[in-house]
Protein backbone atom coordinates (compact mmCIF):
# COMPACT_ATOMS: atom_id res chain seq x y z
CA UNK A 1 0.00 0.00 0.00
CA UNK A 2 2.68 2.42 0.49
CA UNK A 3 7.07 1.92 0.75
CA UNK A 4 8.46 2.83 4.27
CA UNK A 5 8.36 7.13 4.93
CA UNK A 6 5.75 7.28 1.82
CA UNK A 7 2.50 9.03 1.88
CA UNK A 8 -0.84 7.27 0.94
CA UNK A 9 -0.98 6.80 -2.75
CA UNK A 10 -1.94 5.33 -6.03
CA UNK A 11 1.03 2.96 -7.64
CA UNK A 12 2.55 1.09 -4.55
CA UNK A 13 4.38 -1.98 -4.58
CA UNK A 14 3.13 -5.11 -3.31
CA UNK A 15 4.59 -6.78 -0.38
CA UNK A 16 3.89 -10.49 -1.02
CA UNK A 17 5.30 -14.38 0.08
CA UNK A 18 5.79 -17.36 -1.96
CA UNK A 19 2.62 -19.70 -0.26
CA UNK A 20 5.15 -23.21 -0.44
CA UNK A 21 3.72 -26.18 -2.53
CA UNK A 22 0.55 -26.34 -3.47
CA UNK A 23 -1.80 -25.31 -1.05
CA UNK A 24 -5.25 -25.39 -1.00
CA UNK A 25 -8.02 -23.96 1.02
CA UNK A 26 -8.22 -20.41 1.83
CA UNK A 27 -4.69 -18.96 1.56
CA UNK A 28 -5.12 -19.84 -1.79
CA UNK A 29 -8.40 -19.08 -2.91
CA UNK A 30 -8.20 -15.74 -0.46
CA UNK A 31 -4.87 -14.79 -2.61
CA UNK A 32 -6.01 -15.04 -6.10
CA UNK A 33 -9.31 -13.11 -4.80
CA UNK A 34 -7.16 -9.78 -5.07
CA UNK A 35 -4.76 -10.67 -7.38
CA UNK A 36 -1.98 -11.85 -5.82
CA UNK A 37 -1.32 -14.47 -8.08
CA UNK A 38 1.12 -14.83 -10.59
CA UNK A 39 2.95 -16.91 -13.84
CA UNK A 40 5.07 -18.03 -10.84
CA UNK A 41 1.99 -19.19 -8.56
CA UNK A 42 0.22 -18.06 -5.38
CA UNK A 43 1.21 -15.73 -2.89
CA UNK A 44 0.19 -14.38 -0.22
CA UNK A 45 -0.29 -10.73 0.65
CA UNK A 46 1.23 -9.48 3.41
CA UNK A 47 -0.50 -6.02 3.87
CA UNK A 48 -1.64 -5.49 7.62
CA UNK A 49 -3.69 -2.59 9.64
CA UNK A 50 -2.47 -2.36 12.95
CA UNK A 51 -5.65 -0.93 15.12
CA UNK A 52 -5.57 -0.63 19.45
CA UNK A 53 -8.24 -2.22 21.41
CA UNK A 54 -8.53 -0.04 24.31
CA UNK A 55 -10.29 3.28 23.80
CA UNK A 56 -9.82 3.04 20.34
CA UNK A 57 -12.00 0.08 19.54
CA UNK A 58 -13.84 0.44 22.78
CA UNK A 59 -15.23 3.70 24.47
CA UNK A 60 -12.07 4.28 26.70
CA UNK A 61 -9.71 2.44 28.51
CA UNK A 62 -11.84 2.33 32.06
CA UNK A 63 -13.77 -0.07 30.03
CA UNK A 64 -10.89 -2.82 30.26
CA UNK A 65 -10.82 -1.98 33.63
CA UNK A 66 -14.37 -2.65 34.80
CA UNK A 67 -14.18 -5.82 32.86
CA UNK A 68 -10.50 -6.68 34.84
CA UNK A 69 -13.15 -6.35 38.41
CA UNK A 70 -16.03 -7.80 37.03
CA UNK A 71 -15.93 -10.58 34.31
CA UNK A 72 -19.42 -10.09 33.59
CA UNK A 73 -19.01 -6.76 32.16
CA UNK A 74 -19.45 -6.29 28.31
CA UNK A 75 -17.01 -3.17 27.27
CA UNK A 76 -18.97 -0.56 25.12
CA UNK A 77 -17.52 -0.31 21.19
CA UNK A 78 -17.17 2.81 19.54
CA UNK A 79 -19.76 3.42 17.23
CA UNK A 80 -18.84 1.78 13.67
CA UNK A 81 -15.22 0.19 15.32
CA UNK A 82 -16.23 -3.18 13.76
CA UNK A 83 -17.29 -1.83 10.79
CA UNK A 84 -14.29 -0.13 10.22
CA UNK A 85 -11.90 -3.17 10.66
CA UNK A 86 -14.22 -5.52 8.96
CA UNK A 87 -13.55 -2.55 5.74
CA UNK A 88 -10.33 -3.77 5.32
CA UNK A 89 -10.40 -7.32 6.18
CA UNK A 90 -12.85 -7.55 3.25
CA UNK A 91 -10.05 -5.30 1.34
CA UNK A 92 -8.01 -8.29 1.90
CA UNK A 93 -5.56 -6.94 4.67
CA UNK A 94 -4.10 -8.69 7.55
CA UNK A 95 -5.91 -7.09 10.74
CA UNK A 96 -3.27 -7.06 13.45
CA UNK A 97 -5.14 -6.31 17.34
CA UNK A 98 -2.32 -4.66 19.13
CA UNK A 99 -2.52 -4.17 22.99
CA UNK A 100 -0.98 -3.66 25.75
CA UNK A 101 -2.76 -5.86 28.21
CA UNK A 102 -1.04 -8.25 29.73
CA UNK A 103 -2.02 -12.16 29.09
CA UNK A 104 -2.03 -12.80 33.08
CA UNK A 105 -4.72 -10.85 33.80
CA UNK A 106 -7.80 -12.98 35.30
CA UNK A 107 -11.05 -11.77 35.40
CA UNK A 108 -13.02 -11.14 38.59
CA UNK A 109 -15.87 -12.84 39.27
CA UNK A 110 -15.26 -15.36 36.54
CA UNK A 111 -11.79 -16.58 36.37
CA UNK A 112 -11.62 -16.11 33.20
CA UNK A 113 -8.03 -15.15 31.47
CA UNK A 114 -7.59 -11.69 29.48
CA UNK A 115 -6.44 -13.67 26.50
CA UNK A 116 -9.93 -15.85 26.23
CA UNK A 117 -11.90 -12.62 27.27
CA UNK A 118 -10.28 -10.19 24.71
CA UNK A 119 -10.81 -12.86 21.73
CA UNK A 120 -14.80 -13.09 23.29
CA UNK A 121 -15.18 -9.81 23.33
CA UNK A 122 -13.93 -9.43 19.48
CA UNK A 123 -15.88 -12.04 18.38
CA UNK A 124 -19.23 -11.23 20.33
CA UNK A 125 -18.87 -7.60 18.80
CA UNK A 126 -18.48 -8.66 15.00
CA UNK A 127 -14.89 -8.07 14.59
CA UNK A 128 -13.05 -10.18 12.50
CA UNK A 129 -11.27 -12.69 13.36
CA UNK A 130 -9.91 -15.37 11.07
CA UNK A 131 -7.16 -17.09 12.33
CA UNK A 132 -5.55 -16.96 9.21
CA UNK A 133 -5.59 -13.48 8.44
CA UNK A 134 -6.01 -11.71 11.71
CA UNK A 135 -3.60 -11.74 14.55
CA UNK A 136 -4.23 -10.72 18.54
CA UNK A 137 -1.49 -9.56 20.10
CA UNK A 138 -0.93 -9.03 23.78
CA UNK A 139 1.67 -8.68 26.31
CA UNK A 140 3.79 -11.57 28.59
CA UNK A 141 3.33 -8.70 31.18
CA UNK A 142 2.08 -5.73 32.45
CA UNK A 143 2.87 -2.92 30.68
CA UNK A 144 3.07 -0.24 32.87
CA UNK A 145 2.56 3.87 31.41
CA UNK A 146 4.80 4.67 29.20
CA UNK A 147 6.45 1.76 28.65
CA UNK A 148 3.75 0.58 25.99
CA UNK A 149 5.34 2.68 23.82
CA UNK A 150 8.48 0.28 23.60
CA UNK A 151 6.44 -2.96 23.93
CA UNK A 152 4.23 -1.99 20.73
CA UNK A 153 7.20 -0.80 18.44
CA UNK A 154 9.07 -4.30 19.51
CA UNK A 155 5.70 -6.28 18.55
CA UNK A 156 5.44 -3.61 15.15
CA UNK A 157 9.15 -4.75 14.38
CA UNK A 158 8.60 -8.43 15.05
CA UNK A 159 5.94 -8.07 12.68
CA UNK A 160 7.89 -6.72 9.87
CA UNK A 161 10.81 -8.82 10.68
CA UNK A 162 8.21 -11.49 9.34
CA UNK A 163 7.67 -9.65 5.82
CA UNK A 164 4.78 -7.90 6.52
CA UNK A 165 4.38 -4.42 5.45
CA UNK A 166 2.34 -2.18 7.98
CA UNK A 167 -0.29 -0.12 5.92
CA UNK A 168 -2.26 2.36 8.64
CA UNK A 169 -2.29 2.44 12.44
CA UNK A 170 -5.30 2.94 14.35
CA UNK A 171 -4.76 4.53 18.10
CA UNK A 172 -5.68 7.08 20.24
CA UNK A 173 -2.53 7.15 22.70
CA UNK A 174 0.55 9.33 22.95
CA UNK A 175 2.13 5.70 22.84
CA UNK A 176 0.50 4.78 19.83
CA UNK A 177 1.59 7.77 18.18
CA UNK A 178 5.46 7.36 19.08
CA UNK A 179 5.34 3.43 18.32
CA UNK A 180 3.82 3.74 14.80
CA UNK A 181 6.09 6.65 13.98
CA UNK A 182 9.06 4.36 15.27
CA UNK A 183 8.45 2.23 12.65
CA UNK A 184 7.85 4.73 10.49
CA UNK A 185 4.40 4.53 9.33
CA UNK A 186 3.23 7.37 7.56
CA UNK A 187 1.36 10.32 10.02
CA UNK A 188 -0.98 10.12 6.31
CA UNK A 189 -2.39 6.71 7.55
CA UNK A 190 -1.95 7.27 11.60
CA UNK A 191 -5.70 7.64 12.42
CA UNK A 192 -5.68 8.54 16.43
CA UNK A 193 -8.67 9.23 18.33
CA UNK A 194 -9.77 10.80 21.45
CA UNK A 195 -7.92 13.27 23.52
CA UNK A 196 -4.46 13.02 21.47
CA UNK A 197 -6.18 13.16 18.07
CA UNK A 198 -4.19 15.32 15.78
CA UNK A 199 -1.25 14.90 17.74
CA UNK A 200 2.32 14.90 16.31
CA UNK A 201 0.93 15.59 12.50
CA UNK A 202 -1.33 12.51 12.68
CA UNK A 203 -4.64 12.15 11.14
CA UNK A 204 -7.37 13.37 13.98
CA UNK A 205 -10.37 11.68 13.70
CA UNK A 206 -13.04 14.30 15.42
CA UNK A 207 -16.16 13.17 17.59
CA UNK A 208 -16.01 9.52 19.37
CA UNK A 209 -17.50 7.64 16.38
CA UNK A 210 -15.86 5.96 13.54
CA UNK A 211 -18.99 6.19 11.31
CA UNK A 212 -17.94 9.06 9.95
CA UNK A 213 -14.23 7.96 9.00
CA UNK A 214 -16.11 4.86 7.33
CA UNK A 215 -17.96 6.51 5.28
CA UNK A 216 -16.07 9.24 4.16
CA UNK A 217 -12.41 7.62 4.10
CA UNK A 218 -12.83 3.93 3.98
CA UNK A 219 -14.67 3.32 0.37
CA UNK A 220 -11.22 5.09 -1.45
CA UNK A 221 -9.21 2.63 0.67
CA UNK A 222 -7.63 0.32 -2.11
CA UNK A 223 -7.68 -3.66 -2.01
CA UNK A 224 -4.21 -4.80 -0.63
CA UNK A 225 -1.94 -6.14 -3.14
CA UNK A 226 -4.01 -4.42 -5.76
CA UNK A 227 -1.56 -4.01 -8.86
Amino acid sequence: MFERGDDRGPGRPCRRRRLPGLLGGLGVVWAASVGCSGDDGPQECLEAVIFDIDETLTIDDEEWETQKKDGTYDPIAREAAAALVNAYAERGYVVVYLTARAKTWVLGGTGEGSPAATERWLVEHGFPRDPARTRLIMSEMVVPGDAARTYKREALEALLAEGLSLEAAYGNAVTDVGAFEDVMIPKSVTFIIGEFAGSAGTVAIAGESWLPHVEAYVPGVMAACAP
